[in-house]
């Protein structure tokens, strides 16, 4: 799609402009706590899930960060403020979300890139953690990683156990077909078969592991394709970050730390 640099600016301008609306509508939902909108306690805004909105969201900061770090757009001095705040209001449905896979792999693409190309983002990174640490509900999300919230099966499982407990149950039919795997899409049916969660739901449980999944489905074969897609990658970017100088270092080190993250 992107064949020159008029191109690219044409097409960060369309991402930037399209993340409104769904901003909005996951800001309303914050506000006004309506059904169509939240989860239970989670806010899901115009997404299925929670954790959807949440991987969107994370995409969009460090599509800003990208933005504001590159300087790829003329922005009008008065517009800087408002993007900085909108980068502020991203965090703040982050962590309504609740996602603690997002909140962690957001904070691994800014320590990674910390790390490769910029050391004062360490420092940055370090005092946003502190302030986000000190919100109740982020507290209150973590701890639940150890007290145990969810029943589950007539035994008290947190959320984090139950999936450990579900991939472990999910290893002999990974066994049976370990090469090859089921087939696409037949970790939920089979998972109506594991011990413990054959009650849980009528149509199986998804496994909320994609390399699980996928050894699941398509077998070491097929998790080694899948893999081999982002280690392609990964080296690409890694390369470009010490053979390049200026403006592509620092792209290549934005982008590595995005698929890493």
């Amino acid at each position: 799609i992107v064949k020159d640099e008029k191109g690219k600016k044409f097409w960060i301008k369309i991402i930037l402009a399209s993340s409104f609306l769904p901003l909005a509508f996951a800001n309303l939902g914050m506000v006004t706590q309506h059904p169509l909108l939240n989860a239970g306690e989670r806010l899901s805004g115009t997404f299925s899930h929670a954790n959807i909105l949440a991987f969107y969201v994370v995409f969009i900061i460090m599509f800003l960060f990208y933005v504001l770090r590159m300087r790829i757009l003329r922005i009008p001095p008065f517009m800087l403020p408002l993007l900085w705040l909108y980068i502020v209001d991203l965090f703040a449905v982050l962590v309504v979300t609740q996602t603690r896979g997002a909140w962690i792999s957001c904070a691994a693409m800014f320590l990674i890139y910390g790390l490769l190309k910029e050391r004062k983002m360490l420092l940055v990174f370090a005092l946003v953690a502190g302030l986000l640490l000190s919100v109740p509900l982020v507290r209150t999300r973590l701890a639940d990683l150890t007290e145990g919230m969810d029943t589950r099966g007539g035994e008290k499982l947190n959320s984090w156990v139950w999936r450990v407990r579900l991939w472990q149950n999910a290893w002999p039919s990974i066994q049976e077909r370990l090469l090859i795997g089921h087939g696409l899409g037949n970790f939920r049916y089979l998972s109506r078969g594991f011990a413990g969660f054959a009650s849980e739901r009528e149509w199986g449980v998804p496994a909320h592991n994609v390399y699980v999944e996928l050894l699941v489905e398509t077998g070491i074969f097929g998790l080694l394709a899948y893999l081999s897609i982002y280690a392609t990658i990964l080296g690409t970017f890694f390369r470009r970050i010490f053979r390049t100088k200026g403006a592509s270092s620092t792209e290549a080190a934005v982008l590595f730390s995005y698929v890493v993250g």
